[in-house]
């Protein structure tokens, strides 16, 4: 596919986004809904642990199967279905009458998350040049940053306001029409795109792989709720060798046919490392997003709505940031992310010193912005450089290996993380909590400490950008 003119750029962008912000969105307003959804359906611990974690569950679990169903049939089409059935499974989750209904919604919801994402970071990949794709990846960046603040500010102050008695329904009704918005969008302005060799749909593969997800998420995603029963160590035990059996099939399977997800793509470097990098990074921002809300709550004693508006310089930091990423990425390479990972430790370090509520909200504010200026120097150049050596024709199942490497990386720091959080914070007072937030905080330091070292393993002769450039020749090359 060509590169689109600028003015198609702008369209392109406005057409595959939202279904970007709808993601980052639902996942940070359901967060704080939890008290709510706990006084309304009597949901108990395990099923909010569903609601909550069933989301992320699905997700992980379909996103290479979604990617390569965009490499198939055409990113467009995809896409435009992953976000039709997005806003059925919201609307249901908004009308949902009891916990279980909620939980069916939201997995469904999962589902769909799993085959939009995909598509947007193989789209830009597919259809924007080199020098586009940096501006693109800032907007992703920049997206995700706003789906953040409306998801804990706009979700606290809708939680707040009680729309018509409603209660925590608005939360998921809002992605009704934007997914419909989007829809009529992505329909008149989205080009399609699929790879030329047309990969067939490698069912064994995706059994494989779905079941050696499902064995190491669905323990870490049930296991604390449930107090780690026999059969969450047996289901982790297991699995190594369904990885070895999907390895095994994916490289039998390469002889003959196209594969799910083609394991020369980890001969890059780039983008091998750019996956540990990811790894460190998003099991920092999810663990970090998982208890600052319930620090800010009970250990604060902050209403749902301030709660949300503390969140908005993090929001801000990671916005800016997003937006200068790209340039700063041509300008600096790798030294970018690097700066993002020392940001994030600082700003760690700084709320390490501040978790406690006589310390003014002010330094709890600028250890929160800083870490989003973080966020936003890692996420778009990171991307980049293990997107830009991909040929075009993998770009969707490489993209679904990309985002659930996050989901997985996401739900493992959640998981470890507040292991030792919620070991403090047992007795449910304030002060417990405050405690738990300083020992998630040592423990964030630590991922993003890794981060740090990991960014300089990158290639120092090639930056992001260089790199972004050699994928559109290779895309080129591919076309």
């Amino acid at each position: 596919m060509d590169g689109p003119g600028r003015r198609h750029t702008w369209l392109l962008l406005a057409a595959v986004l939202p279904g970007l912000f709808m993601n980052s969105f639902d996942f940070f307003a359901v967060n704080v809904a939890t008290s709510s959804l706990r006084h309304d359906l009597g949901s108990g611990p395990p099923a909010l642990e569903l609601i909550v974690g069933g989301y992320g569950l699905t997700f992980a679990l379909g996103l290479v199967t979604g990617g390569r169903l965009g490499d198939r049939y055409g990113r467009r089409r995809i896409f435009l279905g992953g976000v039709v059935l997005f806003g059925l499974a919201s609307a249901a989750s908004g009308a949902a009458p009891t916990s279980g209904a909620l939980i069916a919604a939201r997995l469904l919801q999962g589902v769909a998350a799993s085959i939009v994402l995909p598509q947007v970071l193989s789209i830009i990949r597919v259809a924007f040049t080199d020098r586009q794709r940096g501006a693109a990846l800032a907007l992703y960046g920049v997206t995700i940053a706003v789906g953040q603040a409306c998801g804990q500010a706009l979700g606290g102050f809708i939680l707040s306001a009680d729309i018509l008695g409603f209660s925590w329904r608005p939360i998921f009704f809002v992605n009704v029409p934007v997914a419909a918005a989007t829809f009529l969008v992505g329909r008149r302005y989205l080009p399609e795109s699929r790879s030329p060799a047309r990969p067939s749909l490698d069912l064994v593969g995706v059994g494989l792989l779905t079941l050696a997800s499902g064995l190491l998420v669905v323990p870490i995603v049930e296991g604390g709720a449930l107090g780690w029963p026999l059969w969450c160590w047996l289901a982790l035990a297991c699995v190594l060798p369904a990885g070895f059996a999907f390895v095994w099939w994916e490289l039998r399977v390469r002889a003959v046919r196209q594969p799910l997800v083609d394991l020369t793509l980890f001969r890059s470097p780039d983008f091998r490392t750019g996956l540990f990098v990811n790894v460190t990074l998003y099991a920092t921002i999810s663990s970090f997003f998982f208890v600052l809300d319930l620090y800010f709550q009970v250990g604060r004693g902050d209403t749902p709505a301030a709660a949300g508006l503390t969140f908005v310089p993090l929001a801000a930091g990671n916005f800016v940031a997003s937006l200068a990423s790209s340039r700063l990425a041509a300008r600096y390479g790798r030294s970018t992310l690097t700066a993002g990972a020392a940001l994030q430790v600082v700003s760690l370090l700084v709320l390490l010193l501040s978790a406690s509520p006589a310390v003014p909200l002010v330094f709890v504010l600028a250890g929160v912005a800083l870490f989003g200026l973080g966020q936003g120097l890692l996420i778009p150049p990171i991307i980049g450089v293990v997107l830009s050596r991909v040929p075009a024709a993998d770009s969707g199942a490489a993209a679904g290996v990309l985002v659930t490497t996050q989901q997985m990386s996401g739900t493992f720091g959640i998981a470890v993380v507040s292991l030792g959080f919620f070991a403090a914070a047992g007795s449910g007072r304030p002060a417990g909590y405050v405690t738990g937030f300083w020992i998630a905080c040592a423990c964030d330091v630590a991922l993003a400490l890794g981060s740090l070292a990991l960014s300089r393993l990158l290639a120092p002769a090639e930056s992001p950008a260089t790199a972004l450039a050699a994928g559109a020749d290779v895309a080129r090359a591919d076309g």
